[in-house]
C-alpha cells in the first residue's frame, strides 16, 4: 500500500467516526493477530524495506548512503 493511500484511508476514517481521534492508536504484531501493541513514536521515518527477502528496514543515512540502498518507505512506528 502507497503511503498517500493509507493516510486517504485513515482520514476518510476519522472523518467518518470522529470519536475514534481520542482513542488510543495500536497496531497488530502479524496479520493474523496474534499481539497487539500501542503505536508508540509520533514522528515517521523514512528508510529502505527489503520486505521481499528479510522483512529489514535501515534509516540510518550513512549506512543508506554506504550500500547505496533506496529510500522507498515510511515507518510510523
Amino acid at each position: 500500500m502507497k503511503f498517500k493511500d493509507y493516510v486517504a484511508e485513515l482520514n476518510e476514517f476519522l472523518e467518518q467516526n470522529p470519536a475514534v481521534g481520542e482513542f488510543t492508536a495500536i497496531y497488530a504484531a502479524d496479520d493474523e493477530g496474534n499481539g497487539f501493541q500501542i503505536v508508540s513514536s509520533g514522528e515517521p521515518m523514512v528508510g529502505n524495506f527489503d520486505g521481499e527477502y528479510k522483512g529489514e528496514f535501515m534509516a540510518d543515512e550513512e549506512e543508506l548512503a554506504e550500500y547505496e540502498y533506496d529510500v522507498n518507505a515510511v515507518c510510523i512506528n
